[in-house]
């Protein structure tokens, strides 16, 4: 099934669309993951420099007991996990676990970024907590030496949460982006298609013969103007078929009117056109479309049409259609490969010819038997005539001679033309 460009168009835009809004919401994901990660790390260590006032008191008079409480207290008021350690590892407060059952921390990536003098952050599996957890400790000095470090520290699976939720936010924006940028082009490729459909209609309507069709497109764009061209075109094409039909009924008329038969035959012998005068001098009423030889039972037309397509060149005879004789000159078309044959009938003319040469002959032998005769009784007679007489029986005799050479020359023509 033929698709329209409208639906063509449609299909490669939003195809081109969700592919682009897929690999964005599939690219976007890390840099917002790693964005939130940074934030939350930034959150976690401001958070630890503000306890750092809070916590050192109790650093400096090692009441250790009432900094546990304090943290404690303070967790649980920001729903944050705190954990304080010593320089050695050891956890000597925490927010959410009794720090007795705490191993040492010592070896801690995060511990150990902190213990050199850095802001650590890490994230990874808690095997007190159980869980992904993102970490932040942040080393408290005095007097450039590292008293305790404030570890700070959020569950992962809240920035999962939270990215989970940007996600489907992100993937419900998008799609409506999306539909709406679908349904905008769809407006957009059906006002660019329908002026197509229209020139394509009228197209049809011109390959149907319909050559008075017109489009019509009010618009000042190029399918403004091509709508004008086709309107042009259509117009010089009509007028230019009514002159070719007139044309091709002159040119039918003069067919028509000629007393010769016209024959025209492609290379393989079918007949291109013939006028009426070659139908009646084949006794057929429809002839286009034949071979030549099932309208032509001629040996001598055969042999004609075979030597014009060996030759290729103009080639005259004379053949025998239906017992009466045609004088047939044909001629090659070497631009369209087609043989042209024009048949003149002389019929008459040769039966003219035969009676000329029947009364010529007759005419000869009827006229050299009584002159033969005549120069016989002249001779005769000339032998006892006196002189006066026998100077007009020469003048007899030379005219007698004149007449029968001149016979003689009849005979002779009358032969040679047989």
């Amino acid at each position: 099934m033929k698709r329209s460009i409208f639906f063509k168009l449609l299909f490669g835009f939003s195809l081109i669309v969700i592919v682009l809004a897929g690999l964005i919401l599939l690219f976007a994901y890390q840099p917002m993951r790693n964005y939130f990660i940074g934030i939350s790390f930034t959150q976690l260590e401001r958070l630890a420099v503000s306890l750092e006032p809070s916590i050192l008191p109790y650093i400096d008079n090692a009441h250790f007991r009432e900094l546990d409480a304090f943290v404690k207290s303070t967790g649980q008021k920001i729903d944050t996990r705190i954990t304080v350690m010593n320089p050695d590892g050891v956890v000597i407060a925490d927010s959410e676990n009794d720090i007795n059952t705490m191993e040492n921390h010592r070896f801690r990536i995060e511990m150990q970024k902190a213990l050199a003098g850095e802001t650590g952050t890490a994230i990874r599996y808690s095997p007190t907590e159980h869980r992904q957890m993102l970490y932040v400790a942040v080393p408290l000095r005095k007097q450039n030496k590292v008293l305790c470090v404030v570890r700070t520290s959020i569950p992962f699976h809240n920035i999962d949460e939270l990215l989970r939720t940007m996600k489907r936010r992100v993937g419900w924006a998008t799609c409506a982006t999306v539909s709406i940028g679908i349904l905008f082009a769809a407006f957009f490729f059906l006002g660019f298609s329908m002026p197509l459909r229209e020139l394509v209609r009228a197209s049809r309507r011109v390959t149907e013969g319909d050559l008075g069709v017109r489009v019509s497109l009010k618009r000042q764009d190029e399918f403004g103007k091509l709508a004008d061209s086709f309107n042009e075109m259509t117009n010089r094409l009509h007028l230019f078929f009514n002159a070719l039909s007139a044309k091709n009924e002159e040119f039918n008329s003069i067919i028509s009117s000629i007393r010769e038969g016209l024959l025209v035959f492609d290379g393989k012998g079918r007949i291109l056109m013939a006028n009426k005068s070659f139908n009646e001098i084949a006794g057929m009423d429809q002839v286009i479309g034949k071979h030549f030889y099932e309208v032509i039972r001629s040996p001598e037309f055969s042999d004609l049409a075979e030597k014009i397509l060996d030759q290729k060149n103009a080639v005259t005879g004379e053949i025998i259609i239906r017992n009466r004789i045609y004088l047939c000159s044909a001629v090659y078309l070497h631009t369209d490969e087609k043989i042209v044959c024009l048949f003149h009938d002389i019929t008459e003319l040769r039966r003219l010819e035969r009676v000329k040469k029947d009364f010529v002959a007759n005419v000869s032998h009827e006229l050299k038997t009584p002159l033969t005769a005549i120069k016989g009784f002249v001779e005769t007679v000339m032998d006892s005539a006196d002189k006066e007489t026998q100077r007009h029986l020469e003048i007899v005799g030379r005219n007698t001679d004149r007449l029968i050479r001149i016979v003689d020359d009849l005979l002779t023509l009358s032969e040679m033309e047989e």
